[in-house]
């Protein structure tokens, strides 16, 4: 036997509630997320800070998928660079800093000893230096537009 559903078996206060719950639901998310991402802002807008970077000039995409660095990847490292491939810094501590600038500016430098100084946000570094180690001594080298 088949029965129907009578309006006058549905409290009528339930569709107020049920629209009251759900309109509490989304604007305690709505809140919850507009905090998330005010304070996020802050850390975005957060002024960079001059640094100068110690490490080991690496092409990023053979370091962080394989860990390849030093002299044995030199001749691959140089040519994701020259393909345009993101470069960074990993310092002593294996900090990965990302270079803000072109890639195939800093192809001859790929897998040896930097030091690099600039403006850093985020793990991000804007280039104004960069010295390279040759024996025991450090090299400037004079920055071209492609490499800032």
């Amino acid at each position: 036997m088949i029965t129907s559903i009578h309006h006058s078996n549905i409290n009528p206060s339930w569709g107020y509630k049920m629209r009251r719950g759900i309109s509490i639901t989304l604007g305690f998310s709505l809140a919850l997320m507009l905090f998330a991402i005010g304070t996020t802002g802050v850390a975005i807008a957060a002024d960079p800070e001059d640094k100068m970077v110690e490490g080991e000039l690496v092409d990023l995409r053979c370091f962080m998928t394989r860990g390849a660095q030093g002299e044995a990847h030199q001749a691959c490292g140089a040519s994701c660079a020259k393909r345009g491939l993101p470069i960074g810094v990993i310092d002593a501590k294996g900090n990965a800093y990302t270079i803000l600038a072109s890639s195939p500016a800093y192809a001859d430098y790929i897998n040896r000893p930097i030091r690099i100084t600039g403006k850093v946000t985020n793990m991000m570094l804007s280039p104004t230096k960069l010295e390279v180690k040759d024996g025991d001594q450090w090299k400037a080298v004079k920055l071209s537009k492609e490499m800032m």
